[in-house]
């Protein structure tokens, strides 16, 4: 989203967010300028499974209701691949949303500019 879209993104995961990002999402009002999506795999441990459950009890009305993504596939391997493509193309086409070209990394590339001097 960060590199294609030109959009701030950021990802955390359980049980990390329980510990730092889960408090900052209580100090403000549910509207936030933010959309939150959760990636939820039916291979994820039983305790981490009911992190999710808990996590969006305990936090709505504080937070945008969750989208939640379930990835597809019957192992790890199947899940990440259609996970990756899932995500690409979202990435992609946000940026045509965003009326930006998805390829050029112009800031990137200045920022490596003016590191090489």
């Amino acid at each position: 989203m960060n590199e294609n879209a030109k959009n701030t993104a950021w990802a955390n995961q359980y049980p990390e967010f329980n510990h730092s990002e889960f408090i900052g999402w209580s100090s403000h009002p549910v509207e936030k300028p933010f959309a939150v999506v959760e990636i939820r795999s039916s291979l994820e441990h039983e305790r981490v499974q009911k992190r999710f459950e808990v996590t969006e009890r305990l936090l709505s009305g504080m937070r945008p209701a969750p989208i939640v993504i379930v990835p597809q596939g019957d192992t790890l391997l199947q899940q990440l691949a259609w996970s990756f493509a899932l995500g690409d193309f979202v990435s992609i086409y946000l940026g045509i949303l965003n009326g930006v070209n998805p390829t050029p990394v112009e800031l990137v590339e200045k920022l490596k500019a003016e590191l090489a001097k």
